[in-house]
């Protein structure tokens, strides 16, 4: 599913790629060079999508300041297992774009599996 390339766990801090665990740096799952950091989640669409938002967008606010510029930020959402519908992926990716503030954009943000 990943492109060949992608590295687990890099960290960074203002701007540049540190020591795993230096203070105060972010840690995507997984970074394709600079180009792009992954995040991958797993929620329960249903019973905790507000949870599922509010981790993403604080994520995504803290990575802003620390990942080098113009590091794109992709969401992975894992749905296997769960039912859900167009309206549901479409209200998730809305609202992560809005309370985000545009730092994660509509199309970086991925659906895998699930039941529509």
């Amino acid at each position: 599913m990943l492109p060949v390339g992608a590295r687990e766990q890099v960290s960074f801090k203002d701007g540049k790629e540190v020591d795993y665990g230096t203070p105060g740096s972010v840690r995507p799952d997984w970074c394709i060079g600079n180009i792009c950091s992954i995040e991958v989640k797993n929620y329960d669409i249903h019973d905790n999508r507000n949870g599922l938002i509010n981790i993403i967008t604080e994520q995504a606010k803290e990575r802003d300041k620390h990942l080098p510029k113009g590091m794109v930020q992709q969401v992975y959402i894992d749905l296997r297992g769960q039912k859900y519908s167009p309206a549901d992926r479409d209200d998730i990716k809305k609202r992560i774009v809005n309370k985000s503030n545009g730092i994660i954009k509509f199309d970086d943000i991925l659906f895998i599996g699930g039941d529509e």
